[in-house]
């Protein structure tokens, strides 16, 4: 349930994109497999990710793949522009966060934990897409012919190729393309009468065969194909086939959000990978911008010389507190409304951190009702 939480519901997908198909089949209840979906006014960026193994190790790193390409993406956008999004720069700046946060430095006996991973970013106003790859391709069908964009031979993680940035390709779109990308799980299914892998060739001329139908019924013909060549044997790995239709266009959200801050800034101060990644999760149906500081020290300089419209300010950090953080803050930015986050649980922790200038207070583990609430009464 968690798992399927961060996933890409199937209504945002409808909002967002017109003919396509999202196959997805874990091995087990969960999944190394993953895709990710965000769209920033006329920019959609779209991924499939294998991350190492399957079940609940590969689960535990598709999380992580999840909450770092939001953070990311987030990032760029709110520092700089959405026209600065480009698509090997996200896959440096997440092999940058997947070694730091494993504590990857090569030796023998650390965990070797990393991703493969297929991004595109499309510009529907410029009918432009970019792509950059770690090991997972991007397959465009147009006019009967199969175009094959290779992905770079090295995993989002540590490798002696860990210094040499990803590719990232520019195509000019068609009308009528057909994208598809993939991880290996279909391909490496054994099956057939030889007893076989699927292999990528015999996907490519599937995919090229099927194309000019509607993209449900190819994820039919798909589902279809897999289960007659895997017969009675088991599925090996976890399966993920993405199909989209360029149509030119695309949807609007149209779904009515019961908070929607997408011109307010908010700044979390939080050293704690975890925690910052569940707020990062609670608050992204908001669109709110969101900006991650690491202690109180940054979050007062970051307050400085930017517009910040709310902070959540978590009260145990290095370098500087909370507590002292938001006095500094309220000397010269009073105007900011700041909820104080703490887990000390002393019995007079709500008092100490209002007379600290917080205009509220919050327990963890952080009730998500009585959080929102709080929100709406400064953001409105």
């Amino acid at each position: 349930r968690i798992q399927d939480a961060i996933l890409p519901p199937k209504e945002l997908l409808d909002s967002v994109l017109q003919d396509y198909f999202v196959l997805y089949r874990p091995k087990d209840i969960v999944s190394g497999d993953f895709y990710w979906i965000t769209q920033k006014e006329n920019i959609l960026v779209l991924t499939a990710a294998d991350c190492t193994g399957h079940g609940v190790p590969g689960g535990f790193m598709s999380m992580l793949g999840v909450a770092f390409l939001n953070e990311i993406v987030n990032k760029i956008v709110i520092n700089k522009h959405i026209s600065s999004l480009q698509a090997d720069s996200i896959l440096n700046e997440l092999r940058v966060n997947i070694i730091r946060s494993l504590h990857q430095t090569g030796r023998r006996d650390e965990p070797k934990d990393g991703m493969d991973i297929a991004l595109c970013i499309i510009d529907f106003d410029e009918n432009k897409l970019q792509f950059a790859g770690a090991r997972n391709p991007l397959l465009i069908v147009r006019n009967g012919e199969i175009i094959h964009y290779k992905a770079d031979r090295m995993t989002v993680s540590y490798s002696h190729k860990m210094n040499q940035p990803f590719t990232k390709y520019d195509i000019k779109l068609e009308i009528n393309d057909a994208l598809y990308l993939f991880t290996d799980g279909y391909c490496d299914q054994f099956g057939g009468d030889e007893d076989i892998k699927f292999g990528s060739n015999q996907l490519k001329e599937l995919l090229l065969s099927i194309s000019q139908k509607s993209m449900s019924e190819q994820k039919q013909i798909l589902i279809n194909k897999h289960e007659e060549w895997k017969g009675a044997r088991n599925q090996l790995d976890d399966i993920l086939v993405i199909g989209l239709k360029y149509t030119g266009k695309r949807k609007a959200l149209e779904k009515e959000q019961k908070y929607n801050w997408g011109d307010k800034n908010i700044l979390i101060a939080e050293d704690t990978d975890i925690n910052y990644y569940f707020l990062a999760q609670v608050l992204k149906s908001t669109n709110a911008q969101l900006i991650r500081v690491s202690n109180g020290k940054e979050a007062v300089e970051y307050c400085k010389s930017n517009n910040v419209d709310l902070i959540l300010m978590d009260i145990n950090m290095p370098r500087m507190n909370g507590s002292e953080a938001t006095r500094n803050i309220k000397k010269y930015k009073n105007n900011i409304p700041i909820i104080v986050q703490t887990a000390v649980g002393f019995e007079n922790e709500e008092e100490l951190s209002i007379e600290s200038g917080a205009d509220d207070y919050i327990s963890k583990p952080i009730d998500l009702n009585i959080i929102m609430n709080k929100l709406e009464k400064f953001l409105g």
